[in-house]
């Protein structure tokens, strides 16, 4: 009978195929799967942060130039502001944790959804601000900004995934 080497975890394997156990006292090279929970929910707000933030104050800027547009009052107040980006930051941040917890295609449905509930809630103050009767020159003034006003939301689901994605590890 012949005898089976024994190896322990600080014995080095003869084959370089073999499996390498961690030394005693030690965790594996994976993280845990709470740790990886955290760095996706922490990379998730932090995006949904940095894109809301900036697509709230492009949204501020379009208001601002509405008003110049049609003669408004073109004031806003710090309060206005804060909640104007407070709005597009929650409403990205579904979408973000999405984007960073996976490269499946299910991921576009949350984006698919800010992006709506944004034009939808654009579409709504901007028919509430709008007076009745437009003219033409006020409607040739009003139409990029319109669709600047549309792109901004758009824009920010394509940074959301292209900030996601860059520092992602290919499998």
């Amino acid at each position: 009978m012949t005898a089976v080497p024994v190896t322990t975890p600080s014995t080095v394997p003869t084959s370089p195929t073999a499996p390498v156990a961690p030394p005693a006292g030690t965790t594996s090279r994976h993280p845990s799967r709470a740790l990886r929970i955290l760095r996706v929910v922490a990379r998730g707000l932090a995006l949904a942060l940095l894109v809301g933030t900036l697509g709230g104050a492009a949204a501020r800027l379009w208001m601002r130039l509405f008003s110049v547009v049609l003669g408004h009052e073109t004031g806003f107040s710090w309060p206005g502001t804060i909640g104007v980006v407070l709005v597009f930051t929650v409403v990205w941040v579904p979408a973000a944790l999405a984007v960073v917890a996976t490269r499946r295609r299910w991921r576009l449905v949350p984006l698919a959804l800010a992006v709506l509930l944004l034009w939808y809630g654009s579409a709504l103050n901007a028919l509430a601000d709008l007076p009745e009767c437009l003219t033409s020159a006020e409607l040739a003034g009003l139409a990029p900004l319109g669709l600047a006003f549309l792109l901004t939301p758009v824009a920010q689901g394509r940074a959301l995934v292209r900030l996601a994605d860059r520092d992602r590890r290919t499998p």
